[in-house]
């Protein structure tokens, strides 16, 4: 037979206290970011769900990585760099540098990435974007672009380029300028783009269409070892760090200019994560490898890792140079400067 307790009024009022009082301690607490940044949501938004007693994420689409290439997104989102920042990744698919761009105008996407004279192109010819954080730095050991020929081809300087095919996945981006510059700097070339024919090849075709002779000499992006350790029957015949040094490899996060004014506190969320994301693979290359190669189920020895600014603020010679460079082809409209394409104002580990 069941039993009842009999609990006198006062007993039971200070029962339901005593349980209100540890409710709410288990309540929400608002999550901090990366650099001591308050995580924000937004009611407009679509969040991401969350469990119960968690704040939730807003929902940020992301072009999906490949498992080609370590990527700082999904280094953020595995880590929980996002997570901190109050922010989920939502990876919407595979979408081509060229095209993010146009992907982030269009709100299919609300990051994008990509060389940042895309980025500078794009504003000249009208788009509302603003680049937010900086991508890959190129290094001497980890350069942005490789540029290479066969073994056995007579292809050994700039000036040997003249009147011969080059393979680059897309028009307009570095695959196709930093030939140009390379032949211009080095070779004596005044005008590089009549002397070498681009020829677009699709992406992770281009060592087959270089061995099949329809190109005499191709860009991959990625680190010469990288490269040459997975076609051992290519040359090395130039990087970007050889025409620029260390300057000319910015791929630079940009995000819609309305998407910026709606969402302030998500781009400062976004660029935090970013930022410590960038720190953590350059101070945990082999860790990055291992967990790149587990998740996408790759051999690690055809992941390819970059080198990343420190925390990932932009620096304004990358972003000169190539305003520059552009200007000397008369690819964009005159009176563009670094403030029209960039901000840092969003970085929380920026100290101007």
């Amino acid at each position: 037979m069941t039993r009842f307790i009999r609990m006198k009024p006062l007993s039971v009022v200070l029962l339901l206290l005593s349980l209100w009082i540890v409710l709410a301690g288990c309540g929400e607490k608002e999550a901090v970011q990366a650099g001591g940044v308050p995580a924000a949501s937004n009611a407009s938004a679509a969040p991401a769900s969350g469990s119960a007693g968690e704040k939730e994420l807003f929902s940020l689409k992301l072009t999906s990585p490949s498992g080609s290439g370590v990527s700082p997104t999904f280094i953020a989102e595995h880590l929980g760099f996002f997570k901190e920042n109050g922010i989920k990744a939502d990876f919407v698919g595979a979408i081509d540098s060229g095209k993010q761009l146009s992907s982030v105008v269009a709100g299919k996407l609300d990051v994008g990435g990509g060389h940042i004279n895309r980025t500078i192109a794009g504003i000249s010819g009208g788009a509302k974007v603003r680049a937010v954080v900086a991508g890959s730095e190129t290094d001497k050991d980890y350069p942005h672009m490789t540029f290479a020929v066969l073994k056995d081809s007579p292809i050994k300087t700039a000036a040997d380029l003249i009147g011969t095919k080059h393979g680059a996945s897309a028009y307009g981006g570095c695959m196709e300028y930093t030939p140009y510059e390379y032949m211009r700097l080095n070779g004596k070339v005044k005008d590089p783009k009549e002397d070498l024919e681009l020829v677009i090849i699709p992406v992770g075709q281009e060592v087959q269409a270089l061995r099949q002779k329809q190109v005499e000499s191709i860009a991959v992006s990625g680190n010469a070892q990288y490269v040459l350790n997975n076609s051992p029957d290519l040359r090395l015949l130039f990087t970007d760090y050889d025409v620029w040094g260390t300057v000319g490899g910015n791929t630079a996060g940009f995000f819609a200019q309305s998407f910026i004014d709606k969402h302030p506190d998500i781009v400062k969320g976004y660029v935090a994560a970013i930022g410590k994301s960038y720190n953590w693979i350059n101070e945990h290359r082999d860790e990055a490898l291992e967990i790149t190669a587990k998740e996408f189920k790759v051999d690690r020895a055809k992941i390819n890792i970059m080198n990343y600014p420190k925390d990932g603020v932009i620096k304004e010679d990358s972003v000169q140079l190539w305003i520059d460079t552009l200007n000397y082809y008369k690819e964009i409209k005159p009176g563009i400067k670094p403030a029209d394409i960039y901000t840092n104002e969003f970085n929380p580990y920026y100290k101007p």
